[in-house]
């Protein structure tokens, strides 16, 4: 008898009669105080395309050019990418030109909500994204909202997984009822939301100049005042190197720059300097095949489990292979390890680097990745500080710079100059550093709560 149901002729939709979809249905759908259409008859829509990479000049234009990546809040500010008008004549470039909900319908970032955003500005959409136009009864910016708001709940009703990614089901989306309270009483939730959004930007910005604000601290702290600057002009370029400093082959120009000259002398003058090898132990990681990839079982660290804003652990995208695999213990990772990216398609990530607290359990180090575990009496805490610098940072590109690989060996990690000072600045700018990721961490928590509770209160007001 539980797996009998019963709906009316109007829910069957001529489309779907399974249990899934109208159980999915019944769980999502919106009660409101106020009268209902569906998102077919409120709006159309249109899917993106992409401009031709066979045509440089069709790029790095004037008009945003919108993808997945894109999508970081409720309103559209900017793209990393912009096409030019010559792109606009292609057929396969879908021109915005009207304000419009811009919905991710393809990707891997579908996980707890839709993501969701409103342009204002004319724009071009890539092929994941489709962009829906209202007609008048209701605001492009409340139709965004209303998906903002209740995404969680829609995303069970309105998306189907595939192996890697989830897309929207439009056919399913477009049969959603959207409630319409008058414009006067949408603009007011709309203007709710983009102020909880202002909130939450502004506390963010905070939160990442605190983190930045590390590197000045443990510079300050090591008696550090003031780096070289890059020198870009022509007689900068312009160098002499004794026979006797041409090594490993490196007699290019990238590498012998003042700047990095002057960087690696700073440092090697200073009395507390040792190798960064000589201070612990580094293991790498596992490998696997891609075959040995499953739902579930051993989790494995890559590099976007690496933050390169926080320098801390992000386990939002875990890989996972079958349970059966033996690796060895010493590659699982632990508390109070360096976590080191080793390889990475970008140079700006190649050699970033976590301290891992609180370590998940039956948790691997991938196969691109590595972690330093320190000898006793040296504070892991603080040398991940320090690889975190700029002074750190700033040795390991000089040495990836001039290379299409972007590799962080183990030889080189070894010798890379550490400076360690005694046990007590170690302790000192490990707690100071601990310190200022906490405040950035809570005001980004306090924020998103912040938010949250708006949303919720919005959603009140909609739901009867």
């Amino acid at each position: 008898m539980g797996k009998m149901f019963t709906i009316k002729a109007s829910e069957a939709h001529g489309r779907r009669l399974d249990p899934e979809y109208h159980h999915a249905l019944r769980r999502t759908r919106i009660r409101s105080t106020y009268p209902s259409a569906k998102l077919l008859s409120l709006s159309y829509f249109r899917t993106g395309g992409t401009p031709s990479t066979a045509h440089p000049e069709y790029w790095n234009g004037s008009i945003p050019w919108v993808s997945a990546k894109d999508f970081k809040a409720f309103r559209f500010e900017d793209s990393e990418d912009h096409v030019t008008e010559l792109a606009l004549a292609e057929s396969t470039t879908c021109y915005v030109n009207r304000p419009a909900v811009l919905m991710v319908s393809r990707s891997g970032i579908l996980q707890h909500t839709l993501p969701v955003m409103v342009t204002h500005k004319p724009t071009t959409i890539n092929q994941d994204i489709k962009a829906f136009f209202p007609d008048d009864r209701v605001s492009v910016d409340y139709l965004g909202a209303f998906f903002d708001v209740f995404g969680s709940r829609l995303l069970p009703l309105v998306c189907k997984s595939g192996a890697t990614v989830q897309s929207l089901n439009t056919e399913q989306l477009m049969d959603l009822s959207i409630p319409l309270p008058p414009l006067s009483e949408q603009r007011k939730i709309v203007a709710e939301l983009d102020a909880a959004y202002a909130a939450k930007r502004a506390a963010d910005e905070k939160a990442t100049n605190l983190l930045a604000s590390i590197d000045d601290m443990v510079l300050n702290e090591l008696g550090i005042a003031k780096l070289p600057k890059p020198d870009t002009s022509l007689s900068s370029r312009i160098f002499t190197v004794p026979a006797k400093e041409v090594l490993n082959d490196r007699f290019d120009a990238h590498y012998n720059q003042n700047f990095f000259r002057d960087l690696a002398d700073l440092i090697r003058e200073d009395k507390r300097c040792c190798r960064l090898g000589s201070v612990g132990t580094f293991v790498r990681g596992v490998t696997y095949k891609s075959e040995d990839e499953a739902e579930c079982g051993h989790a494995i660290l890559r590099a976007n489990n690496v933050s390169l804003e926080k320098f801390e652990l992000d386990l939002s995208d875990l890989v996972h292979v079958n349970s059966d695999l033996t690796f060895s213990p010493a590659q699982q990772i632990k508390d109070s390890d360096i976590l080191i990216c080793a390889a990475s398609g970008s140079k700006e990530h190649a050699g970033k680097v976590a301290y891992v607290k609180n370590a998940p359990d039956d948790t691997y180090i991938g196969g691109f990745m590595m972690v330093l575990r320190t000898d006793a009496g040296v504070n892991p805490e603080y040398v991940a500080a320090y690889m975190q610098s700029s002074i750190f940072r700033g040795l390991i590109f000089r040495h990836l710079g001039g290379t299409n690989i972007n590799n962080v060996s183990l030889e080189l990690l070894n010798k890379l100059p550490l400076i360690l000072p005694d046990v007590a600045m170690q302790d000192g700018i490990a707690l100071k550093a601990s310190s200022i990721r906490a405040e950035a961490r809570k005001l980004k928590a306090d924020a998103t709560a912040a938010l949250d509770v708006v949303k919720k209160k919005i959603e009140a007001k909609i739901v009867r």
